[in-house]
């Protein structure tokens, strides 16, 4: 009995060392993100040891399994060389997760879950990648050295004396598979979370923190484990199906503007709202020319992604489908569902259609969604003329693509609708060497890059004003994403998803429009000012003709609602947040706390969130 028990002190000591390592990873991720998180507490700090025992149990039951079945040579040398083996495979792979969070969070807003592995296996990015990340990242590396040399040595001062005890019997097993059940029963309650009646999910996390401090309770193999293999949506019955359709109506009608002009999208990567001059106040600008662009265009009072990846802009952008699940919709179970998407309607009305993005072919699986979109062809890295151009990670600097993009413009067959996806103002924000010295100096390499990058939108333009299209093109200017944020503002749920969007026209007159925009506003748009008539499925606005709008999107498991004032905060069973961010843009008066409901937005998404989910699982977002 003594000898057993002496295993599983053992076994418990060693992932008390898992434990706390977790726990100084916790700490190090508030360290590194402590500007996006407020009103922090110890019981955050408590809340997040129930995940992490959840997650260490579940990720090393293999570990566990072998250290309590009753093997006779448990104690020998080469079995516990096996253990320790096991244990820094385990252990440090998903300290590894933990610490890529350190940085990945700022460009997400929340821990990464299971579409951070595909993103890993979804084309060859992250390997091509990996040096430089590491090169930029080097501290991070550091530190999981540190922990992995602070997990060898304490795990060195758990000692287990050899014995050559061989003790067999029918006594000896059963007594040991008793114990060996007790101890896979506890095992079972801990990974569970307790023992309430369903396991412990990400959205419980909700109990220890507010929504903005729900990623300080998680921990990164958690979220990761609990979002592995998951259909993303469920079937939600807040009203019935005619309530739902009068609180937000899913089918649109689009009335024929007469017209067949060219459409040109321009999606610039990470051109966040606070480093746009034209629209972020009285900030620095670091994009002058597109400044003049948005001063003469149709514009609003404000603009906002969808989602915060590239991959989630996509959809919204192009096919009206809202970000609002865990798993990226390109990379959803449902990826592969009938979408109403821009190009194929415009191709019905004999628009030439393309998608250009300078980046690997099978980048993010743009090429892929491009096609089913679509889209009459996509134009990468593999089909763009010049080797020279390419950046050494993710594809072709700018300025020499758009001029190519220019080019290729003028071949197609009018009208058109053509996709443009910029890449240099992405990480590792690398700007050709004759412009090292002109685009310098900035705080950050990404305001180096997007003044770059702002530099080639304008010599496409030049190029561009001279082509026999020009006059009769619609161009929308967005952002897929916001970016790296300094301003307190943009780190919070409403700043966070601010970015720009745009109509220019050459001939058209810029005006300031009352009202806010999203990004699955700019399909059921575009086709306003086309030749099409009909009804199309939604989930965005007609910002021509629509004027009470919203912006919907999803972050750590919570839905988000925003108009031109107010911003609420919705966790799929009721509403944890409301904000008056006009006047107070740091949210910090919860206004629920004082009894005040903003029931229009609340029914709005909860009929937005009901409709979604069941098209989605229906595979119903076009009409039959």
């Amino acid at each position: 009995m003594a000898e057993y028990f002496k295993h599983i002190c053992i076994l418990a000591k060693r992932l008390a060392i898992v434990l706390l390592i977790f726990t100084i990873c916790r700490f190090l991720f508030w360290i590194f993100n402590a500007s996006y998180f407020q009103d922090v507490t110890a019981g955050v700090f408590l809340g997040g040891l129930r995940f992490d025992l959840s997650a260490i149990v579940i990720l090393n039951s293999p570990l566990i399994v072998f250290h309590l079945i009753p093997f006779s040579f448990r104690s020998k040398k080469w079995y516990q060389t096996f253990l320790k083996v096991l244990f820094f495979i385990i252990n440090s792979l998903l300290l590894t997760f933990n610490l890529i969070d350190l940085e990945y969070f700022k460009f997400t807003f929340k821990r990464s879950t299971a579409d951070l592995l595909e993103l890993i296996i979804l084309g060859d990015d992250v390997a091509n990648l990996l040096p430089q990340f590491m090169i930029d990242y080097w501290y991070i590396l550091l530190i999981l050295v540190v922990l992995i040399v602070v997990m060898n040595f304490l795990y060195g001062q758990i000692r287990l004396k050899p014995t050559n005890n061989s003790k067999t019997g029918i006594r000896y097993y059963i007594f040991h598979s008793v114990i060996f059940v007790i101890g896979v029963g506890l095992s079972v309650l801990i990974a569970r979370g307790g023992a309430q009646y369903v396991p412990i999910n990400i959205m419980d996390a909700s109990h220890y923190a507010t929504t903005q401090n729900i990623p300080l309770v998680l921990n990164t193999p958690f979220a990761i484990m609990k979002t592995v293999g998951k259909s993303n949506v469920e079937t939600q019955h807040y009203f019935s199906d005619k309530q739902a359709e009068s609180y937000f109506n899913t089918k649109l009608h689009i009335k024929s503007s007469g017209e067949n002009p060219n459409f040109v999208i321009l999606i610039l990567e990470s051109f966040s709202e606070e480093y746009v001059g034209a629209i972020n106040g009285d900030l620095p600008t670091y994009t002058p020319f597109l400044d003049s662009l948005i001063e003469n265009s149709i514009r609003f009072e404000a603009g906002y992604a969808n989602g915060r990846k590239s991959v989630e802009a996509m959809p919204a952008i192009i096919s009206n489908v809202p970000a609002l699940m865990t798993t990226p919709y390109i990379q959803s179970a449902y990826g592969g569902n009938s979408v109403t998407a821009l190009p194929e309607i415009l191709g019905d009305l004999g628009y030439s259609t393309s998608f250009f993005h300078g980046g690997n072919n099978g980048t993010m699986g743009f090429d892929a969604f491009a096609y089913a979109a679509g889209f009459d062809r996509y134009v990468g890295r593999y089909e763009y003329p010049y080797e020279g151009d390419y950046d050494g990670n993710w594809g072709i600097f700018d300025e020499p693509f758009l001029q190519f993009y220019a080019d290729e413009l003028e071949k197609e067959k009018q009208p058109f609708m053509s996709c443009m996806f910029t890449l240099s103002s992405h990480h590792p924000f690398k700007i050709p060497e004759q412009y090292k010295n002109e685009f310098n100096g900035a705080d950050l390499p990404l305001k180096n890059s997007i003044r770059y990058a702002d530099h080639a939108l304008k010599k496409f333009f030049e190029k561009a004003r001279k082509a026999s299209w020009f006059e009769n093109t619609w161009f929308i200017l967005t952002a897929d994403h916001t970016s790296i944020p300094q301003e307190q503002f943009y780190r919070k749920r409403v700043g966070s998803y601010r970015v720009p969007i745009a109509f220019y026209h050459p001939k058209k007159e810029g005006k300031k429009k009352k009202g806010i925009i999203q990004h699955t506003d700019i399909m059921p748009s575009i086709l306003h000012l086309s030749n099409y008539e009909g009804d199309i499925i939604r989930f965005g606005y007609n910002v021509f003709e629509e004027e009470n709008r919203y912006a919907f999107s999803y972050i750590n498991n919570n839905y988000q609602i925003i108009d031109n004032r107010y911003i609420v905060g919705f966790d799929g069973k009721e509403v944890k947040a409301i904000f008056d961010y006009k006047n107070d843009p740091h949210l910090q008066e919860n206004l629920v706390k004082k009894g005040i409901q903003k029931p229009e937005m609340e029914k709005t998404l909860k009929s937005v969130i009901q409709q979604f989910n069941d098209r989605l699982i229906s595979n119903n977002l076009v009409l039959r």
